[in-house]
């Protein structure tokens, strides 16, 4: 998100060279061990590195390129491209909370997960 006001002032065109570009990237830096972890957010990885949410802009931001693409071609009116509204009052209640929903799903799954590796080993 903190590359959008650059992302966003590029052409379409220009964007998908980048987002094809930074998706040929991704293998060959996945390649790279570096002895640092300085190079993490680039995609390059030392040895030994362990992470359970580790998302770096390689191969990420093509992923994330594509939806700036997106927005340019589709929505730039911000008018939906589909009819239907999802006014429901689950739909509501679950995105008023979806925060407090997320920070307690974290422990509950972590914690069923440790005692499943407790139980079967």
């Amino acid at each position: 998100m903190l590359l959008y006001p650059l992302l966003s002032k590029l052409n379409v065109w220009l964007l998908a060279v980048i987002a094809v570009a930074v998706s040929f990237l991704a293998k060959p830096l996945g390649r790279i061990d570096a002895g640092t972890g300085l190079l993490l957010p680039l995609g390059i990885q030392y040895d030994g590195f362990i992470s359970v949410d580790y998302y770096p802009l390689v191969p990420y931001l093509a992923a994330y390129i594509a939806g700036i693409i997106a927005y340019k071609i589709y929505y730039y009116r911000k008018q939906s491209l589909f009819s239907f509204s999802l006014e429901h009052k689950f739909i509501t209640a679950i995105s008023r909370n979806s925060l407090w929903i997320y920070l307690l799903h974290q422990p509950v799954l972590l914690g069923a997960v440790m005692l499943y590796r407790q139980l079967t080993s």
